[in-house]
């Protein structure tokens, strides 16, 4: 398994404005988020931010209602 590594001087260029808002890990799980990798959260902000900036993001509200919906199909079946 390789490590990711974001430069937190990349971070503070790129998301300037987002910075004081999110800070640097949240930051960099959308920097990761836009590399192919999947950011799993309970965060529904950051979780919009990522979605919003082409990332791989999966909110556990998400996964929830996916549960729900799953399990009224087969209560209808």
């Amino acid at each position: 398994m390789d490590e990711a590594v974001i430069s937190s001087q990349l971070l503070v260029t790129k998301y300037t404005r987002q910075f004081l808002t999110f800070g640097f890990t949240d930051l960099a799980l959308c920097e990761l988020a836009q590399q192919s990798y999947l950011v799993l959260t309970d965060d529904g902000a950051i979780s919009a931010f990522i979605a919003g900036n082409q990332g791989a993001v999966l909110n556990f509200e998400q996964l929830r209602n996916l549960l729900i919906q799953k399990r009224s199909f087969r209560n209808k079946q």
